[in-house]
C-alpha cells in the first residue's frame, strides 16, 4: 500500500509505500491525491460523473494524472481545500477505507500529544502548521 499526501496546490508533501507494494502504486497514489485537489471531490465520484457521458468517458479519462477509481479524497476546511490524500495498493474499496482512515486521523485529538502530526511523517512544517490551525479551531 502506498500513501500520497498533497497540499492544496497538488505538491507532494508526504509519501510512504509499504514493503512489498506494486510499484505502480506509486505513481497511482500521488495521482489520485492530486485528482482529489484538482477538482475538489474523491476520485471514485468521477466514475459516476463520466460513466453514461460518452464524450467525457472516451476522452477525460486520458488526461494525465486523472484517477477515476477510489482511493483519493481531498482534505477540507473551512476555508476550503488545503490537500489531498490518495492511497494506493489493494483493491480500490480497501484504498478508499485507509484514505478515509487518515482523514478521520487529521481531525482526532489523542490525549496527551496535542501536536500528533508533526510525528506521522509529514515533512512539511507549513503544511503542519495549516492542518494543526485548521483543526485547533474546528476543535475548540
Amino acid at each position: 500500500m502506498c500513501i500520497a499526501v498533497v497540499d492544496g496546490d497538488g505538491t507532494l508533501k508526504a509519501f510512504s509505500r509499504m514493503d512489498g507494494a506494486p510499484l505502480l502504486s506509486v505513481q497511482i497514489a500521488q495521482d489520485k491525491a492530486y485528482t482529489a485537489i484538482s477538482f475538489g471531490m474523491a476520485t471514485h465520484d468521477w466514475f459516476d460523473f463520466v460513466k453514461d457521458d460518452a464524450p467525457l468517458l472516451h476522452s477525460i479519462i486520458k488526461t494525465d494524472r486523472l484517477i477515476v477509481f477510489g482511493g483519493g479524497y481531498p482534505i477540507t476546511t473551512d476555508a476550503g481545500i488545503i490537500g489531498g490524500i490518495g492511497v494506493s495498493g489493494g483493491h480500490y474499496t480497501h484504498d478508499m477505507e485507509v484514505a478515509q482512515a487518515g482523514l478521520a486521523a487529521l481531525w482526532r485529538k489523542p490525549a496527551g500529544h496535542p501536536y500528533w502530526l508533526l510525528n506521522q511523517g509529514c515533512q512539511s512544517t507549513s503544511l503542519k502548521l495549516k492542518i494543526m490551525h485548521q483543526r485547533d479551531t474546528l476543535t475548540q
